[in-house]
C-alpha cells in the first residue's frame, strides 16, 4: 500500500482516507501524505516565497513523520540526518528551525492530552473536507502584490 499511496494525487488520497474503515489505515495514508508533501518541499528550493505560519512544534512533528518514513534516505550518504532535513525544510519555508528538534520530538512523544498532528490532519480531511491540510499553515506571496495571501481552495 505504501508504494501505491506515494503515487496518489491529493484528491485520490482524500478519497482513500474517507473510505478507510479503521484509524490505522487513515494514519498510514495521512503519514504518507505528509512524507510526500515534505519531500516535495525538501527537493524544491524554487517554490517562490512560501512561508510556514504554523507552530514550530507542528513543523518539527511533520518533519519527524516524514523522516521516519524513510523517504529521506540517500543511498550515497546513507540517509539525511533529521536535523539537516528539518533545517533545509525550514530554509525553503522561510522560517527559523527549532534550536533542538530532537528535544521537540521527545516532548511531542510524551504528550498525553494532545491529539497528534496525524490525527488532526485526518480530522480536517474527514470532517471539514480539506484536501491539503498542510496548506493551511503556509502563506504564499503573490507575485503582483507585496502581501502574503492564503492559498485558494
Amino acid at each position: 500500500m505504501k508504494d501505491i499511496a506515494k503515487k496518489m494525487t491529493l484528491r485520490e488520497r482524500y478519497d482513500a482516507i474517507c473510505a478507510a474503515n479503521d484509524t490505522a489505515t487513515r494514519r498510514h495514508i495521512v503519514n504518507d501524505y505528509i512524507s510526500t508533501e515534505l519531500r516535495e518541499i525538501y527537493d524544491n528550493d524554487s517554490l517562490g516565497y512560501v512561508k510556514w505560519t504554523g507552530s514550530t512544534t507542528d513543523l518539527v512533528e511533520l518533519c519527524h513523520i516524514a523522516w521516519t518514513s524513510g523517504s529521506f534516505s540517500d543511498i550515497r550518504e546513507g540517509g539525511v540526518p533529521f536535523s539537516a532535513m528539518h533545517a533545509t525544510i525550514c530554509k525553503h519555508l522561510h522560517c527559523e528551525p527549532a534550536k533542538n528538534p530532537y528535544g521537540v520530538v521527545t516532548r511531542v512523544g510524551k504528550r498525553k492530552d494532545t491529539t497528534s498532528i496525524t490525527d488532526r490532519y485526518a480530522n480536517l480531511i474527514l470532517n471539514l473536507h480539506i484536501i491539503n491540510p498542510i496548506a493551511l499553515d503556509l502563506w504564499f506571496l503573490e507575485r503582483s502584490k507585496s502581501t502574503f495571501q492564503k492559498p485558494k481552495k
